[in-house]
């Protein structure tokens, strides 16, 4: 419940600005507290946000979040472990494109190695899963009267399954930061 307005310095013991120390003795510091609270966390973040260490302060509720899952158990350990993989918590929203990125690049493997994207006149792979994997518009009508099969097929019904969560999770972790910054 310990709230703070800034981070200062000491002159006399020649001790830096806390917001200007290493991650790893914040990190430390945090973790002197047996029991996990998120406020400590919270409150630091903030702080160090107005002070301009924005980096930092991602980085501290990341932290945060990393210490809810460590303790957490069954469901609320993999909804925390899902926020993870695919958005940093929420904090890193890039990693999607990271997912997106390999789903395509998958998809492009899929196709080249099956023969099945010479077969169906597909001359771009890429160009393929990508449209594919976002459901919300169509690039190249043909895409979509293309019949593959085996495992292929399979692929690509897992990858439009997860081009739907990709934009389903894009959109809440979008939502989060806006409504965190009201």
């Amino acid at each position: 419940g310990f709230i703070y307005k800034k981070l200062g310095s000491s002159e006399a013991f020649k001790i830096n600005s806390i917001a200007e120390r290493k991650m790893s003795w914040i990190e430390n510091w945090l973790e002197k507290e047996k029991i996990y609270s998120p406020q400590p966390y919270e409150q630091l973040s903030k702080v160090l946000r107005k002070m301009g260490f924005v980096s930092k302060a991602n980085k501290i509720l990341f932290l945060a979040k990393e210490r809810e899952r460590k303790n957490a158990r069954g469901l609320d350990w993999l909804w925390l472990t899902l926020q993870h993989d695919f958005t940093g918590y929420g904090i890193y929203l890039g990693y999607l494109l990271v997912w997106a990125f390999f789903l395509v690049l998958f998809g492009m493997f899929f196709l080249s190695f099956s023969g099945q994207g010479v077969s169906q006149k597909i001359p771009n792979g890429f160009y393929y899963s990508f449209d594919m994997l976002i459901p919300l518009f169509r690039l190249e009508e043909h895409h979509y009267k293309v019949t593959l099969i085996g495992l292929t097929k399979y692929y690509f019904y897992f990858m439009k399954a997860m081009g739907y969560l990709l934009i389903v999770i894009l959109i809440s972790g979008i939502m989060a930061k806006v409504l965190k910054k009201k």
